[in-house]
């Protein structure tokens, strides 16, 4: 799947080695996302050499909130106060 590469509001897309190219395009902040990887952003001074940007795979940890606890406003609570002081980063209903 390919990345999705901005800059100064150019698009492009990675190929399938995760190369990308611009053409006559200045200087500004490089922004690459793909789904399942966390955003990156790096300043580019506009050298037509290569630039490297290395994405970190997005680590999803979930709990599951039951159709009791996602109804019932403590049960609910509770669970967001688990969340908020664990690794939890989403909810899965």
């Amino acid at each position: 799947m390919a990345a999705n590469v901005t800059v100064n509001d150019v698009a492009t897309a990675t190929d399938e080695s995760g190369a990308f190219s611009f053409t006559a395009v200045p200087a500004g902040t490089v922004t690459v996302t793909r789904p399942g990887w966390e955003s990156a952003q790096i300043a580019w001074d506009g050298d037509p050499g290569p630039l490297e940007v290395v994405l970190e795979p997005r680590i999803v940890r979930a709990i599951r909130a039951t159709g009791y606890a996602a109804g019932d406003d403590d049960a609910f609570a509770a669970l967001l106060d688990l969340a908020a002081g664990s690794t939890v980063n989403a909810l899965v209903f």
